[in-house]
């Protein structure tokens, strides 16, 4: 037998308690989404905090490296320029110990009367030094010992005769026209922009 009609659940009751349980499962469907998706959402939240905090540490290490590097290279520059400046300084040295040498040899040897120094040329790595002379034996002689002082040998460019009309009076006697060239420790050409 089938009855159609249950009295303990009438047909109104049942329709409502299935729109409850529907709005109820709904409901809690809902509401577990919305859990799971908040929670998803905080995960997600967490890693791309965590992202971000890994990205600002590895931009601030780049940033240092980038400072080590610039100090780096400054130091560098730095060193380089004190090694630039170090060289030249002693070119310039050099230089001006060649110059007290020959300036004392030829006060030292024009004291002795055998020659007379008339020019003085130094152009870059070459010295040429022109004077007049009384005796040919004796002007090899000078030019031995001041090559000797000067630590750079003096070669005789060009040796000529005077005659006698046409000598002056001041260098009467003096009767040759010498000129000795020799090596002059030069500067480098670029020192000039090298130097502070």
């Amino acid at each position: 037998m089938n009855t159609a009609f249950n009295l303990l659940k009438y047909p109104m009751q049942a329709r409502q308690q299935r729109l409850r349980w529907r709005w109820g499962s709904g409901l809690s469907g809902v509401l577990m989404g919305l859990v799971m998706g908040s929670g998803v959402l905080h995960g997600m939240r967490l890693e791309l905090d965590a992202l971000a905090s890994e990205q600002d540490q590895l931009q601030s290490q780049n940033a240092r490296r980038h400072a080590q590097a610039r100090d780096a290279k400054v130091q560098q520059e730095a060193a380089v320029l004190a090694q630039r400046q170090q060289r030249w300084l002693e070119r310039v040295q050099q230089h001006q110990q060649a110059w007290s040498r020959l300036h004392h040899a030829v006060l030292e040897e024009a004291g002795r009367q055998g020659w007379a120094l008339e020019r003085l040329q130094v152009d870059g790595d070459r010295l040429e030094l022109q004077g007049r002379a009384r005796d040919v034996q004796a002007l090899a002689a000078a030019q031995a010992r001041l090559s000797e002082k000067l630590q750079s040998p003096l070669t005789l460019a060009s040796l000529a005769a005077i005659p006698a009309d046409m000598a002056d009076g001041q260098v009467s006697g003096m009767g040759h026209v010498f000129v000795w060239q020799g090596l002059w420790p030069s500067l480098p050409p670029s020192a000039s922009r090298q130097s502070p």
